[in-house]
């Protein structure tokens, strides 16, 4: 112990006289404290459409709604949003499907992930899986009625039950379509008389669960009886089920019909033929029918059969709510939520992507974001490029005539800020925003067939496809012209105007071309879909094709004969250029490294299906596969994996990524969202002047329990002072490249601070500090 203290000592004489100038001109106000909002390492944050509504279910005053890209809450007293995603505690991100059982907790289908519970007033999370008796990861229908909750999937049927001792519910059992149970692809439920109404792909199903004579055996496919269009649906596909007294009504997708008695007839009269139906819902004497064509109403349900009247056409209503006030709620495929307040309809529409398969990622200079997605249906939805700036998401869905199509394989940003989309179809787009976040400003170009040197495919000249775009030191742009006609590798100087396409005939290895990066001699890497990889080195001419040494400006890297230089697969996906220059290679059946003309193998990958490698500012390997996403150290001897299993990535299908290398943040692009990942894997600072405290003021007892210093330069080390200026911790910044250390509120002895402004000094061994001061409150 007294050998502790004489080193503190020491180190305090030595450190006492940096805080001499610091006392004198600080002013140590509590009141001056400002909470600091700072993402710490290992956060993960999910961005998603939530306008694609898949169900909804008013709880009070608050309407939850089932989307594609996670749960969302509309609190209609403050008309204020929130979404709750894998983040949160959702086990999976696109909700199908939910009901509310008699606790007040919403049960969720996912489309993938099986069944999710939360409880809005204690915040808890749960998720049941097949472990836990689901029958399949699909839940497409959700039902909480009485004691007993119906979970349908494509496999059959799960039934969870009240357990009064237990004061919860538990898995009963599954009626499976394998077991020759008649239920498959379940879609919707209705409980009527101690009957279940299942609705399903292949028609309708009904079994009563309960009899005063006997305990009914669900299990049996006797106990069932099945419904088609035989027997009177307008069609096998059915969506969703109401109740018109004792009569069932079902929701199909060729329209309504009802069981009043003992067979089905049509309640269709009205809406437009072979119409897809939705959502039903009874209101006083009216009913409400969500439709792909529209909002429909009959208003006296009493009089059937009905004629229904259109209210909004054109939209695809999706799902139906009322209030407590009687006002109507509606959902829609990528609208959002409408209300109709009085004889106005108005729309409730959530921050986010434009959709959640997201394609592309990158950074600007401004350090927004950029992605391009593909839309669930095209051409109903187009590919629309979106930018996350300050936390606001922009959708350019107009964009000077450039017509987007239903994919963007290209995107990219040049060194004048402009914005290159480079499309499935329709040539390239460019984007000058002219550094504002205003689209007033925005000026668009559009490069096709007709005003570049890019080709359209055999089939259709018109058709240009882009599938990659990147920039060389001299400012020339190159482009992967994906099939064109004499084309392939195309090349055009900063002007716009001096063209020169390469082709298979020049030396290109293939004209399915998809992956390319330029190293830092210039050299060009193409990879294509099949037949390998191209090396091609235009010798600082790329308009002049008569100086191209035959023997050395093309080489080609394939798997197959007669070519020498041999790679693992012919279907290269990714090409990167570390920052040593080692040109990495991303293909169908796993990684490679290139060293002069030899390729190595890289073993160690969680998936060998590879989308994307990149690289962060510390030279580690960031790669993208389709079972999540894998991390190779600077050193190449050690693996980190990432997964939505193990961690809270959106989806293990990561098609992209990009890396802010000044805050280490990873930028993540997955068919089911956009996750952001802090790694804390910055490049190395030059000054402290931007060192933060966070959070700040430090409650102990919340959270981690620790206060991290950010932004510090390599080498340092936090000197932890009071008042006084007496030294109670020293921290030494670990050596992870982090710049960042952390304390948990103790002395040097592990004895808790007590509550109050503490002085830090952070410094290194050359010469960089930074004096600050933090709060701590217990």
């Amino acid at each position: 112990m007294s050998v502790m203290r004489t080193s503190l000592e020491n180190r305090s004489r030595t450190v006492r006289f940096h805080l001499r100038w610091t006392l004198a001109v600080i002013t140590i106000l509590f009141g001056s404290i400002v909470p600091i909002a700072w993402s710490r390492v290992g956060d993960w944050t999910t961005y998603t459409n939530t306008n694609f509504i898949q169900d909804l279910h008013f709880l009070g005053d608050d309407l939850w709604c089932a989307t594609s890209g996670g749960l969302l809450q509309l609190c209609l007293a403050d008309e204020s949003i929130r979404q709750y995603t894998n983040v949160h505690g959702l086990g999976y991100i696109d909700v199908s499907s939910l009901s509310v059982d008699r606790q007040g907790i919403l049960w969720l289908g996912t489309n993938g992930g099986g069944l999710s519970t939360y409880d809005p007033f204690s915040g808890r999370w749960r998720t049941y899986t097949e472990f836990d008796g689901v029958a399949g990861k699909v839940v497409s229908a959700v039902l909480a009625s009485g004691d007993r909750i119906w979970v349908g999937t494509e496999e059959g049927i799960s039934l969870f039950v009240w357990n009064e001792t237990e004061g919860d519910y538990f898995w009963k059992e599954n009626y499976l379509a394998e077991k020759g149970v008649p239920v498959k692809n379940v879609r919707a439920f209705v409980d009527w008389e101690d009957q279940i109404w299942v609705g399903m792909d292949g028609g309708v199903a009904r079994a009563r669960y309960r009899h005063p004579d006997f305990v009914p055996n669900l299990q049996d496919s006797a106990s069932w009886t099945n419904y088609n269009e035989s027997h009177g649906l307008a069609h096998n596909r059915v969506n969703c089920f109401s109740l018109v007294g004792s009569t069932i009504v079902a929701g199909t997708d060729g329209g309504v019909s009802a069981f009043p008695e003992s067979t089905w007839v049509s309640w269709s009269l009205g809406l437009p033929p072979s119409t897809a139906v939705y959502d039903l819902l009874v209101s006083g004497s009216k009913m409400w029918a969500g439709t792909g064509a529209g909002l429909y109403m009959y208003d006296s349900i009493w009089v059937p059969p009905p004629e229904w009247i259109p209210l909004l056409e054109g939209e695809a209503i999706t799902a139906l709510a009322e209030d407590s006030s009687g006002v109507m709620w509606v959902g829609t495929e990528g609208g959002g939520v409408i209300a109709a307040h009085g004889q106005d309809w108005v729309p409730y529409i959530a921050q986010g992507p434009a959709h959640n398969n997201i394609s592309r990622v990158t950074l600007d200079d401004e350090e927004c974001v950029w992605i391009t997605t593909r839309p669930p249906s095209y051409p109903r939805y187009r590919a629309e490029p979106c930018r996350l700036a300050n936390d606001h998401w922009t959708t350019f869905d107009e964009s000077g005539g450039f017509e987007k199509g239903e994919f963007m394989p290209a995107l990219f940003v040049d060194r004048l800020g402009r914005k290159w989309f480079g499309s499935w179809g329709f040539g390239v787009g460019v984007l000058d925003d002219g550094g504002t976040l205003t689209k007033e400003d925005d000026i668009w170009l559009h490069l096709d067939e007709e005003n570049s040197g890019l080709k359209g495919i055999p089939q259709n000249t018109r058709y240009v496809v882009v599938t990659d775009i990147a920039q060389d030191q001299r400012g020339n742009y190159w482009f992967l012209n994906y099939l064109g006609i004499e084309s392939g590798l195309v090349v055009c100087d900063s002007t716009l105007s001096n063209w020169t396409a390469y082709s298979v005939r020049d030396g290109l290895v293939f004209t399915e071309v998809q992956s390319l990066a330029i190293d830092g001699q210039g050299i060009k890497w193409v990879g294509a879909r099949q037949e390998g990889m191209s090396r091609f080195d235009d010798a600082g001419t790329p308009f002049d094709k008569l100086d191209d040494d035959p023997f050395s400006a093309w080489l080609t890297y394939s798997e197959s004969e007669p070519y020498p230089h041999t790679i693992v697969t012919d279907n290269v996906t990714s090409i990167c250029v570390d920052k040593t220059g080692i040109v990495w290679i991303g293909t169908a059946a796993g990684i490679m490294r290139l060293s002069g003309l030899s390729f190595y193998s890289v073993s160690g990958l969680l998936n060998e299906s590879v989308n994307v490698i990149a690289v962060d500012a510390r030279n580690n390997k960031w790669v993208g596969t389709e079972g999540g996403v894998s991390l190779l150290n600077a050193a190449g001897d050690e693996w980190t994996h990432f997964t939505s299993t193990n961690s809270q990535l959106v989806s293990d299908n990561v098609l992209d990524i990009a890396i802010n290398e000044r805050t280490g943040e990873v930028w993540l692009a997955t068919d089911l969202g956009l996750s952001r990942y802090e790694s804390g894997i910055a490049a190395p600072v030059s000054s402290m002047e931007d060192v933060a405290v966070f959070p700040n003021p430090f409650f102990p007892e919340v959270g981690n329990g620790l206060v991290t210093f950010g932004g510090l330069a390599d080498g340092s080390t936090v000197f932890i002072f009071n008042l006084t200026g007496d030294l109670i911790r020293e921290i030494p910044m670990p050596q992870n490249n982090l710049n960042q250390a952390v304390w948990d509120g103790k002395n040097a002895r592990g004895n808790e601070v007590a509550s109050g402004i503490y002085i830090f000094l952070a410094r290194n061994e050359q010469g960089l500090s930074k004096v600050g001061k933090v709060a701590v409150v217990r």
